[in-house]
């Protein structure tokens, strides 16, 4: 049994934060817990659409196993992006990105993961995703989020799982498992 990977944690990154020249901290964090195999850290179809223009993106982002979903452009699916397009972009889509950005909160959406991104809630998009995420987890049911956020909840579910592991072992008579207070 791994008991190391946290299960329940699950996000997809967006194209803003793929960090190709490792300056955000939380980000760097993001990809060891990644690599290390401790959660599941996705990028979308769209993302890799996104970046082929830049071969060096397009590499960062299909490092990152993509999420796909049906389109938004389905009927079935068409009232939740319609949603999604309202509350994060009231004045209309304008961009491509903002095409983009409603796709990527849609995928996050039908597999249950945490989109984490820097855009929005600033001067110059004072709404955008994250100044719209109350509205987002509240009528869509998608977190948003900044990467230092998801560190942070990465570092309280670890800590959980370490006190776990500790008193299991101690009550199963046991070693302590070796990955045990080292992430």
């Amino acid at each position: 049994m791994n008991g190391r990977r946290i299960k329940e944690l699950f996000f997809v990154i967006d194209t803003c934060l793929l960090n190709l020249r490792q300056r955000s901290q939380a980000v760097n964090q993001l990809e060891k817990w990644y690599r290390d195999g401790l959660i599941k850290l996705r990028s979308t179809g769209q993302l890799w659409d996104e970046t082929k223009t830049s071969s060096a993106y397009h590499q960062k982002a299909t490092k990152y196993p993509a999420l796909f979903a049906r389109s938004c452009s389905e009927a079935d699916n068409e009232a939740l992006c319609s949603k999604i397009s309202e509350i994060t972009f009231p004045k209309g889509i304008k961009t491509r990105n903002d095409r983009i950005d409603v796709e990527a909160i849609f995928v996050a959406k039908m597999w249950g993961a945490i989109f984490v991104t820097n855009d929005g809630d600033s001067k110059t998009q004072p709404r955008g995703v994250l100044g719209s995420r109350d509205r987002l987890h509240r009528e869509i049911g998608v977190q948003v989020m900044r990467p230092e956020e998801a560190v942070e909840i990465i570092k309280r579910r670890i800590a959980l799982r370490d006190k776990w592991e500790l008193q299991s072992a101690d009550r199963e008579s046991r070693t302590v498992a070796d990955w045990c207070g080292k992430d």
